[in-house]
């Protein structure tokens, strides 16, 4: 929040990163010896001064769970545009070190399958749908951390490749009690590569299918913490990582 004087005008502008949910107060901006300050009260404007210019006080509380929760991409993708993931890969640490993808052992006929195969590929991550709780079972993510880019967050969206009554989208999401959208493989986990390498990343993983219930509290707390440590120590010793959520 900006109070600037031109002259006898005060110009008010309010800077902010969108999506954003906040509460503003209307409160006064008052002339003092030619200083403009912010009044939370009348009754601490003096009668022989007069309030100039509004002025806009912003709480520090969030009223919204989740600043996203309700932008969504409106132009659909196609199953078309898919045939270059390659998802998850076993070898990414190295060929004397394979990490497979997870197998279910057990519910293995819940798994929703596309071309044959459970496992949903997208930019640098997979998953694997459950059919009857129409949410992701595990993701499996692989993380160069010498190679992150920063990365603009989009919309959510569906996956074309699964019927929308298998997709939640909506239904159980929003503002308390209903839950915040949280993310199984973190929106910058595969974020890398070239710049626009990392924004499909980045991307692929605002898709639904990539979407569970959480409370926020837990999602912006505890589980944003676990996440930090995983992905920014990758970054600092320049690693390579397999995360599974």
């Amino acid at each position: 929040l900006q109070v600037a004087q031109n002259g006898t005008q005060a110009t008010n502008v309010i800077e902010a990163t969108i999506p954003i949910k906040i509460r503003i107060e209307i409160g006064e901006t008052v002339n003092t010896g030619g200083i403009w300050q912010t009044s939370t009260s009348a009754a601490q404007t003096s009668s022989s001064q007069s309030a100039s210019a509004p002025s806009l006080r912003i709480s520090p509380k969030v009223v919204a769970i989740d600043a996203d929760d309700d932008f969504i991409e409106t132009t659909e993708a196609k199953v078309s545009d898919y045939v270059d993931r390659k998802g998850y890969q076993p070898g990414f640490m190295g060929e004397e070190f394979g990490v497979p993808l997870p197998v279910l052992v057990e519910n293995e006929d819940d798994a929703f399958e596309f071309s044959g195969s459970p496992e949903l590929k997208y930019k640098n991550f997979s998953v694997v749908m459950s059919k009857s709780r129409r949410m992701c079972r595990f993701s499996a993510c692989n993380i160069d951390g010498s190679r992150y880019k920063r990365t603009r967050r989009p919309g959510w969206q569906y996956d074309p490749r699964i019927p929308k009554e298998f997709q939640i989208m909506k239904e159980c999401y929003g503002n308390p009690p209903k839950f915040s959208r949280g993310h199984m493989t973190r929106r910058e986990d595969p974020a890398w590569g070239s710049q626009a390498e990392a924004q499909l990343g980045n991307a692929d993983s605002m898709h639904v299918t990539n979407a569970v219930p959480q409370m926020q509290p837990f999602n912006s707390g505890v589980w944003l913490h676990l996440e930090e440590y995983a992905l920014q120590n990758t970054k600092k010793d320049k690693m390579r990582i397999c995360v599974f959520t």
